[in-house]
C-alpha cells in the first residue's frame, strides 16, 4: 500500500495564495494553522491507498498546483513501509596478515598439487553509476550512500550485509486528516446522469432551463407555432429530470425521486435547502462549490425569472385566445366577437361601442382604468390611445366605421 506525503511544494504555474487556501480548505485546517503545512516539513495526508488510487490523488491535486509525493514511489519491488537501516559505518579495522602456514601439498601421479587460489575479494556495484569496486559504504566514483540508494530503488546491492532492525526513537510524521478530492459539477444540459448537483450549481441548471423555456415560449408565440411550443417543452421537461436527478445524487438518494419533485412542484424548491452528502457518496465524489458571488447573483436571478414569468404569461394568454376558435354564437344577430379596450370618459369609445349596438355586433369591453391586467394586455399590444379594437386578431387604433366593416368583412 502507499501512502501521500506533502512537504509545503506548489507548482510555480499557479496561484500560490490560491493553492494554499484550497489545500487547507480541502484538509479542514484553519488559516491560522497553515504555517504548520507549509513549514517544508513532511506530512502524511492519506494512507493505505492503491497504486491507481494514489496516482490519481496526486493527478487531481496537481491540477490545482499542489506537490504531492507517494511513498513508496510507484513502480518499487515492494509495498511495505520503508525500514530503518542501520548500518554500521565504523572504519573496519586493518586485517591481520594471517600467521605464516607450511605449504600444503599432495602427491599425485604427475607431481605436486599447485597450491589454492586466494580467497576472492568482496566487490560492490554502485546502484547510481555502475562503479565495481571493493565492499564499502560510500560509493568511490559519486559518493552516493549506496545502502540507502539501493533500499530506496527497491534492490540491494550485491555483497553487502545490511541490518535491518525496527527504530523506536525515529521521529513520527505527523498524519493530517485525509483530503475530500472534489471533481467539477456536471454541465447543465446534456443527458448524462452521472455525477452531482450542488445547491448552487442546481438552482443556475434550473435558472438556465427557465431561460431557455423563455426563450422557447418567445419563439412559438412569434411564429404562432404551437408544435415548436410543445417540442420545446418536452426538452425542457427531460433537462429537468436530469438537473433534479443530479441534485437528489448529491443528498445520496435515487435519481427516480426527480420524478415526484417534479409532479408536486414544491419538491424542486425543497431541494435547494439541504446540505449535500460531505465526501464522496455512492453517486461520485463531491462537486465543486460555485461560490458565495454565484449564490447572490443566483437568488436576483432567481427573482427576475417571476417577473419575466409574470410578463410571458400575459402574453402567452393573449395569444392562446388569438389560436382558439371563436365560440358559437347563439344569437342569429352576432356576426363577429369584438374586443373594444375603454376608458370611463373616452367620448370615441362610447360611440364605437353604439355603432356595434346598433350593428348587433357582439363585442368585450375592457376597461384599462379598471384592470391592472387589462391595462398590461393593451400596452403588449402596441395600445398608444383608447379606444383600441381587436377584430379578428387585428388591431384598429381610434374608431372608423369604414375602416371597421373592412375588418370585420376579412374575418
Amino acid at each position: 500500500m502507499h501512502k501521500l506525503t506533502f512537504s509545503g511544494k506548489l507548482l510555480p504555474t499557479h496561484d500560490q495564495a490560491q493553492a494554499k487556501a484550497k489545500l487547507l480548505s480541502m484538509l479542514g485546517v484553519p488559516p491560522e494553522q497553515g504555517g504548520v503545512l507549509f513549514s517544508g516539513k513532511t506530512h502524511i495526508i492519506k494512507r493505505n491507498l492503491a497504486a491507481d488510487e494514489a496516482e490519481h490523488y496526486q493527478r487531481c491535486l496537481a491540477k490545482r498546483g499542489i506537490v504531492v509525493e507517494i511513498d513508496p514511489p510507484l513502480g518499487a519491488a515492494t509495498a511495505t513501509p520503508f525500514p530503518t537501516l542501520i548500518v554500521d559505518e565504523t572504519p573496519a579495522e586493518p586485517p591481520r596478515p594471517p600467521p605464516p602456514q607450511a605449504p600444503v601439498t599432495r602427491e599425485t601421479g604427475s607431481g605436486l598439487a599447485p597450491p589454492p587460489p586466494p580467497p576472492a575479494v568482496d566487490e560492490i556495484t554502485c546502484p547510481s553509476c555502475g562503479e565495481v569496486q571493493p565492499k564499502r559504504i560510500y560509493c568511490r566514483a559519486c559518493s552516493t550512500h549506496m545502502p540507502f540508494h539501493a533500499a530506496a530503488r527497491g534492490t540491494a546491492p550485491r555483497a553487502l550485509t545490511v541490518t535491518i532492525t525496527p527504530n523506536p526513537a525515529a521521529e513520527a510524521l505527523p498524519v493530517v486528516d485525509a483530503p475530500v478530492i472534489i471533481e467539477p459539477a456536471p454541465p447543465w444540459f446534456g443527458f448524462n446522469v452521472a455525477g452531482r448537483f450542488g445547491r448552487l450549481h442546481y438552482l443556475w441548471a434550473g435558472l438556465g432551463q427557465c431561460f431557455a423555456l423563455t426563450v422557447a415560449t418567445a419563439l412559438a408565440l412569434k411564429t404562432q407555432s404551437l408544435a415548436l411550443g410543445l417540442l420545446a417543452l418536452l426538452a425542457i421537461l427531460l433537462f429537468s429530470l436530469r438537473i433534479v436527478a443530479l441534485r437528489c445524487h448529491d443528498l445520496d438518494r435515487s435519481g427516480w425521486w426527480s420524478v415526484p419533485a417534479l409532479m408536486t412542484g414544491i419538491g424542486l424548491l425543497l431541494l435547494l435547502f439541504p446540505r449535500g452528502s460531505p465526501g464522496e457518496n455512492r453517486y461520485g465524489r463531491k462537486p465543486e462549490s460555485a461560490g458565495i458571488a454565484a449564490a447572490i447573483v443566483g437568488i436576483a436571478a432567481f427573482a427576475l425569472v417571476f417577473v419575466v414569468y409574470d410578463s410571458m404569461s400575459t402574453l402567452l394568454q393573449i395569444q392562446l385566445e388569438q389560436w382558439s376558435p371563436p365560440p358559437a354564437q347563439s344569437a342569429p344577430a352576432t356576426r363577429a366577437k369584438v374586443v373594444i379596450y375603454t376608458t370611463s370618459n373616452c367620448a370615441i369609445c362610447k360611440q364605437a361601442k353604439t355603432y356595434m349596438e346598433q350593428k348587433r355586433i357582439a363585442f368585450e369591453e375592457r376597461n384599462v382604468e379598471t384592470s391592472e391586467q387589462h391595462l398590461r394586455e393593451f400596452h403588449t399590444r402596441g395600445g398608444k390611445g383608447v379606444p383600441l379594437l381587436i377584430v379578428h386578431g387585428r388591431s384598429m387604433h381610434g374608431f372608423n366605421p369604414a375602416e371597421f366593416e373592412r375588418l370585420l368583412a376579412q374575418g
